[in-house]
């Protein structure tokens, strides 16, 4: 690969206009980072609107990703550096500059586990995978190794960086509203550990918030206690506010996919301790040995555990709130990710 110094240019291809884009931290971070000649490629909020509005959105969507891409091309030179926010934006602009043969730095981000569907692309993501000048970024090891499976890419050209939290997040100090438990989320929820818990400690609520097909489809014995209360499908301010008032996050898993991750960031910042599965992908948000990370499926174990978060002093519970408010505030900062992203990627200093 070139050396990349500070008279190349950085070009962000982000997936929304810039009037709604809540990612500009990266922009700001890589900005101080490399002194100035950072610049995003916007998608025009004419465009956007068409797009969401538009009945064919997946045609639509292919030829608004088309022309971001050649109008990074067409304003870049072949020393500067591209970074997509989004893997589509990633695939389509290697695509062009590995056809006319430039030998930009590209960096990809956001690239989550293989879907079902990844067969369709197949032939496009190896392109990418083996690009010398290309980085991949993923956010958890799990979808590492399902990509090597999937595909056999080299992990060596793959970077994860955890996902970070905002930079207009303001962290709370915990105060006590309800003591409920809360349980949400759309994917790879296991409603059966949540469904006994509630059986077990039926002194408090269990509000739960799924996607009524996969709760149906994953619950093995329907009838709820009077005490599981279950939203389904609601706004995603309504989920955060029930969120923010609970006395602890629960997230168990069916199985080691990724999952969670915005869960554990989002009620670090409300000041509530956040009780999860502990995956490869997740144990990356807590201090080593945290009660908080739970290593085994059976139910029994979540009811150890969250007996002794119930049963703890005042004093003890708010430690342990500040504690794990405190690592992910301290940790896991737009801040380190853009310091990762240009140390590693931009610089290649891997």
């Amino acid at each position: 690969m070139e050396v990349v110094s500070m008279k190349n240019k950085v070009w962000i291809l982000f997936d929304c206009p810039d009037e709604s884009n809540d990612k500009k931290w990266l922009i700001e971070e890589l900005y101080k980072l490399h002194g100035g000649n950072v610049y995003s490629v916007s998608i025009h909020k004419t465009l956007w609107k068409l797009f969401v509005e538009n009945a064919l959105q997946k045609i639509y969507a292919h030829l608004i990703v088309l022309w971001q891409c050649v109008r990074a091309m067409a304003l870049s030179s072949k020393d500067d550096v591209f970074i997509t926010w989004n893997p589509r934006n990633g695939l389509y602009l290697n695509a062009m500059l590995r056809l006319l043969n430039r030998k930009n730095r590209l960096i990809s981000m956001n690239w989550l586990s293989p879907a079902p569907n990844i067969l369709k692309r197949k032939k496009l993501i190896k392109w990418m995978f083996e690009n010398p000048n290309a980085r991949i970024i993923m956010n958890s090891p799990e979808s590492v190794s399902d990509w090597n499976r999937c595909i056999g890419l080299k992990e060596s050209d793959v970077t994860v960086i955890p996902d970070v939290y905002d930079n207009d997040t303001v962290f709370h100090k915990r105060e006590l509203w309800e003591k409920y438990c809360f349980t949400g989320g759309f994917n790879n929820r296991d409603w059966n550990v949540v469904r006994n818990l509630a059986l077990h400690f039926s002194a408090i609520n269990f509000i739960c918030v799924a996607h009524k097909e996969d709760f149906e489809k994953n619950i093995e014995d329907k009838s709820l206690p009077s005490n599981m209360i279950v939203h389904y499908d609601i706004a995603p301010e309504k989920y955060y506010e029930l969120m923010r008032q609970a006395f602890v996050v629960l997230l168990p898993f069916r199985d080691k996919r990724v999952a969670g991750l915005i869960n554990i960031l989002k009620s670090a910042s409300y000041g509530i301790p956040c009780m999860i599965t502990k995956t490869a992908s997740t144990e990356q948000y807590y201090e080593p040995n945290s009660p908080l990370l739970i290593g085994n499926g059976n139910w029994q174990i979540w009811k150890d555990s969250l007996k002794d978060l119930l049963e703890m002093e005042k004093e003890s519970y708010e430690k342990l709130c500040a504690d794990f408010s405190g690592y992910i505030q301290e940790n896991f900062s737009p801040q380190i990710a853009a310091k990762r992203i240009y140390q590693n990627c931009v610089l290649d200093n891997h």
